[in-house]
């Protein structure tokens, strides 16, 4: 009878002892919605990563669907106020995905587009402390395994929501995992969860792991 092992990956920390990376949306509207605040300065010793942003506008719908931020660029003294085109159509209330996340140091901020009146304008991104910023190593644990039609599939969960990396690595013994070539990562519901599988290739122990780091 043939004998298939799933092993866990060798993790870098666990999920219980996450980096300070968290969810965080930021909501904002034009000056005429006073209940709404029309910026936000992200807080000191902070960086945020914007995702993605949802926009809520009043007729006449703006052309275009754009983010405004102001920005420093480290060899002036001076801010700069940016509007940057996330897609050349509109749709009121869609939430739209930048193209490469975009990110803001302490005392940045985000602010409500210029180019029409917005009842809402909802940024969703990830607030991270700068010590971790550049903290690669995005911890992961492989949940429900299983073998079928000669391959192996694992649940995997990351410490994290940020953008990553994924190396899938398999062995046939304990002590040399190595790349493995028919590795493919699928994602899950969430933004921290996949699927990953590999092939069997006939070995009748196989032992699966998962690397991941963070892709700034």
């Amino acid at each position: 009878m043939r004998t298939v092992i799933i092993a866990g990956l060798i993790m870098m920390g666990t999920l219980g002892a996450r980096a300070e990376v968290v969810p965080f949306n930021v909501f904002l509207s034009s000056t005429n919605f006073s209940s709404t605040p029309d910026s936000f300065t992200i807080p000191a010793g902070k960086i945020y990563i914007i995702e993605a942003v949802q926009l809520v506008s009043l007729a006449p719908l703006p052309s275009n669907t754009e983010i405004r931020v102001i920005w420093t660029a480290d060899n002036l003294t001076f801010n700069s106020a940016l509007n940057i085109t996330i897609s050349d159509t509109f749709a009121s209330g869609n939430l739209v995905w930048l193209p490469q996340p975009f990110r803001l140091k302490a005392t940045e901020s985000l602010l409500v587009p210029q180019n029409a009146v917005y009842s809402i304008c909802r940024y969703s991104g990830l607030m991270i402390d700068e010590a971790d910023l550049y903290a690669q190593a995005v911890p992961s644990e492989l949940e429900s395994m299983e073998t079928a039609g000669g391959q192996l599939f694992a649940n995997v969960k990351f410490g994290s929501s940020r953008p990553r990396l994924t190396t899938i690595e398999s062995a046939v013994d304990i002590q040399n995992f190595i790349p493995d070539a028919t590795g493919v990562e699928m994602a899950g519901l969430n933004r921290d969860e996949s699927v990953v599988t590999i092939d069997q290739n006939g070995d009748p122990v196989k032992f699966l792991r998962v690397r991941a780091t963070a892709r700034n």
